[in-house]
């Protein structure tokens, strides 16, 4: 018995084609209105057979509606509130025609900055005074994210953990290595923290749990402010040491210092500091991090210095509680980035990599308190 084969071909979408379309379509309605617009004509204005129509469009009532919401995305802005469906739609300044020469926008913007007219003519919310705290993570990104699964860096490898709680944000929890000089971020837990034991439980999924150093924590979970039941004021630290994390230390604040670090991490396309894609929180806070909103005469103040927008930024500070923590090693490994490979493989650089040099062994004793021996 034979057998019949039945090839089914997919159509490449053509922009030209489409663009073309919606450009006649609009001269055509703006002329003649709706009703002179027929398919036929269309096809001969734009260049194209009716079949080509139909292949993007149903029929001209479809085509009808995505022109009419395409024209409307250009001059409006949608801004929805996901939890009571409540829309605020924004008029843009080039719905006015007299409003869209670059003669125009140049005198508008006279005097004001451009994050300024950015944010109150173009509608663009996202800007803001100042700039991406990090721009070095966009322009290197691909050497920063290390795709695919979390290798065996090999026996002896050590890690450290940095932490910052929350109860109604996301409480962020990361783990740290350090191998041939580079820091990973390797691992990611990040939710509120509602209940502490289970949150410890969530921490110690981490296969290689037991070989975590420290885990720099913010400073402010060692306030005793949790009463007990025979009224003694404990601290958040406490309540986690008698769940099992008995490794943490009060990490530092000093936000200037962290910022410095990781700019000299990634001052060239050899970065030091690397990021797994398992690690989605952390990559998408490193590429939206924004100073803090300032006025047109901060702007002027010479004495006025930017700092971090204290805003969705959980795991940028278990970051800096990390980094701030200066955590050393003398650790080398069996495995090999495949970015560091492609750069320094076989004839095109070094055939080693560099060793950290020999660092005190950092031990704590379970209470935030480092000890050395």
């Amino acid at each position: 018995m034979g057998s019949t084969l039945i090839f089914a071909f997919m159509r490449t979408r053509d922009e030209n084609k489409i663009e073309a379309i919606y450009r006649e379509a609009l001269e055509m309605v703006v002329n003649e209105g709706f009703e002179g617009l027929s398919m036929q004509k269309l096809a001969r204005a734009a260049g194209v057979s009716p079949a080509t129509i139909y292949i993007y469009f149903s029929d001209k009532e479809d085509l009808l509606l995505q022109l009419h919401k395409r024209e409307l995305d250009k001059y409006f802005n949608y801004i929805e509130n996901d939890k009571n469906g409540f829309t605020v739609v924004t008029l843009h300044h080039t719905a006015d025609p007299n409003k869209r020469s670059p003669d125009w926008r140049r005198e508008s913007a006279a005097g004001m900055t451009p994050e300024k007219f950015a944010r109150e003519y173009d509608i663009d919310y996202t800007a803001v005074m100042g700039a991406k705290v990090f721009p070095e993570f966009t322009t290197l990104r691909s050497d920063i994210i290390v795709t695919g699964e979390l290798p065996d860096f090999g026996r002896g490898v050590r890690y450290w953990g940095g932490f910052d709680y929350g109860t109604r944000n996301p409480a962020s929890f990361h783990v740290y290595t350090i191998v041939d000089g580079i820091i990973y971020v390797v691992w990611e837990l990040f939710h509120p923290c509602k209940n502490i034991p289970e949150f410890v439980g969530e921490m110690q999924s981490f296969p290689y749990w037991d070989q975590i150093r420290y885990i720099a924590a913010d400073p402010n979970l060692w306030a005793k402010t949790n009463p007990t039941e025979d009224g003694t004021l404990i601290s958040i630290q406490d309540i986690f040491y008698r769940n099992g994390v008995r490794n943490l230390i009060r990490g530092l604040q000093d936000e200037e210092a962290w910022m410095a670090v990781m700019r000299g991490h990634w001052s060239s396309p050899d970065t030091t500091f690397k990021i797994f894609h398992t690690c989605p929180n952390m990559i998408r806070e490193f590429e939206t991090a924004i100073y803090v909103n300032q006025s047109e005469k901060q702007l002027l103040s010479t004495n006025y210095r930017e700092a971090l927008a204290d805003i969705d930024n959980h795991s940028l500070d278990d970051c800096k509680y990390f980094i701030n923590s200066k955590p050393t090693v003398q650790q080398q490994s069996t495995w090999k980035d495949p970015i560091m490979v492609s750069r320094f493989g076989p004839g095109r650089g070094p055939t080693s990599r560099p060793t950290l040099a020999p660092a005190l062994s950092q031990k704590t004793d379970g209470r935030g308190y480092l000890t050395t021996r």
